[in-house]
């Protein structure tokens, strides 16, 4: 037979070319709308919801998204700051899409992830400070306001949002115990589903397999990502138990020295009140009692004692103690002496506070309102709250509207902020602004779903 120029066997592959090209097709769409990877897609979309969450929650400020929580990690020049949301989408989004062609690919991906949340109570311990000083300040406040507003007020028994009070720490488990307390909603759905996707990876997996791979996984990310914080969050926790032993045997210095070394290490010492108070009670030891800081180890608990007797003796002696500190030019030497300064200036604001809370709770009104004028609270105090109320006991509320309207514009958690606008109805009403008084009434039911017996009160006119 002649030769035509036509390749027949070219001509008889190509329609076998084409039906496995459209099997291969049909069976990877048949694989991906199967019931395993409809679910994955659910728990990708769940999880990637719970980044616009609550991941970090405070008593009174407002809570923070993962879009507001940087990745903090340990570089050579210091501390580098990545976006936290971002990172944690990219892995949850190439785990999902792995696990269609390699489970072990998106195993450790979801490993990374779940690396990734663990880190966000780390460092909201012990790398971002001023998370843990915020939630331990505003746990102390908000038991106080919560206890101020059922004795003054309307007893409201409605339940508020629940959260965990941290009032103080000492060593490295209370510390990381208050960044997990300080975890939200949004962060639980994030753990959740990754570890579903987790599991679902798993399934068909031999056993050895499955467990070398999750914990390998596990054990890289861990040592890259939480190694380094760790790390030095237990160094500083061994150099504060070295400074117990010291102080324990009389060694002032040797404690001294061994304290400086924890709170350089753990920057977030300086707000543990227990601690502070050793690394007082080390320099009264290493002096022989002529430390100026020394004094302030005796007088850390009169906040707490408010309400045990007649205590103005004993506050304005250690006013007068904290007063000398202050402006003593002795304690610029050492890391160490700065965070007691700083502790005996907050610490005098609270035993004036606490003068014009007692004195308060006696309805001692005017007395009470010269104690809270002899410091100024931070803007986002509710120090302001009990200043503003006193001013609206004795009539004259017009100063009390613009402390109400900033302490409103600060804090974040709806049921204190119904309290703050049911308050500034009182002084609108006060102030004879009938008007705006039920204005203020109305928004305080609005925050606080639970029925807010005051503004019921003052609405009804019961």
């Amino acid at each position: 037979m002649p030769y035509d120029g036509h390749d027949s066997s070219n001509t008889a592959t190509a329609p076998r070319r084409l039906v496995a090209l459209r099997a291969a097709v049909v069976a990877l769409f048949r694989k991906c709308v199967s019931g395993p990877v409809v679910f994955s897609v659910f728990c990708l979309l769940l999880a990637l919801v719970a980044t616009r969450g609550e991941w970090l929650t405070f008593p009174l400020g407002a809570p923070l998204s993962a879009r507001d929580v940087p990745l903090s990690l340990e570089a050579r020049h210091g501390v580098t700051a990545l976006p936290l949301a971002r990172i944690f989408q990219l892995l949850v989004l190439g785990g999902v899409v792995a696990s269609i062609f390699s489970r072990f690919s998106a195993v450790v991906l979801y490993a990374g992830a779940l690396v990734l949340l663990a880190l966000v109570p780390l460092q909201g311990a012990f790398t971002r400070v001023s998370w843990i000083e915020t939630y331990v300040r505003e746990s102390s406040e908000r038991l106080v306001l919560s206890a101020y507003a059922n004795q003054h007020f309307v007893a409201n028994v409605s339940p508020e949002p629940a959260f965990t009070p941290a009032l103080e720490f000492e060593n490295a488990g209370e510390q990381l115990a208050i960044g997990f307390s300080m975890m939200g909603w949004g962060w639980y759905i994030a753990c959740a589903t990754v570890t579903v996707l987790t599991l679902m990876a798993f399934r068909g997996w031999r056993e050895r397999l499955r467990y070398w791979a999750f914990a390998g996984s596990l054990a890289i990310f861990g040592l890259l990502v939480l190694g380094p914080p760790l790390g030095t969050l237990l160094a500083a926790q061994s150099d504060q138990d070295s400074g117990d032993i010291q102080l324990l045997h009389g060694n002032g210095a040797a404690a001294v020295e061994a304290y400086s070394r924890a709170i350089e290490r753990n920057p977030a010492l300086r707000s543990s009140r227990p601690f502070l108070q050793k690394a007082s009670m080390a320099f009264n030891v290493q002096s022989g009692g002529r430390h100026v800081l020394g004094v302030l180890a005796q007088d850390l608990d009169l906040a707490a004692r408010r309400g045990d007797g007649d205590v103005d003796d004993l506050y304005q002696g250690a006013r007068s103690r904290l007063f000398e500190v202050m402006h003593a030019d002795s304690y610029v030497a050492t890391n160490l002496e700065l965070p007691l300064v700083a502790e005996a200036e907050r610490l005098r604001g609270e035993l004036w506070l606490s003068e014009g809370l007692k004195l308060a709770e006696e309805r001692r009104y005017p007395e009470a309102l010269g104690a809270y004028l002899r410091f100024t609270p931070r803007p986002d105090s509710v120090a302001t709250f009990y200043l503003a109320h006193a001013y609206i006991a004795l009539g004259d509320a017009e100063p009390a509207i613009p402390l109400l309207k900033e302490l409103d514009r600060r804090v974040g958690h709806p049921a204190v902020r119904a309290d703050i606008h049911c308050t500034l109805g009182d002084a609108q009403t006060t102030s004879d602004h009938v008007v705006e008084a039920r204005a203020e009434y109305r928004l305080c039911r609005e925050l606080d779903r639970a029925d807010n017996y005051r503004a019921l009160k003052a609405l009804t006119g019961s």
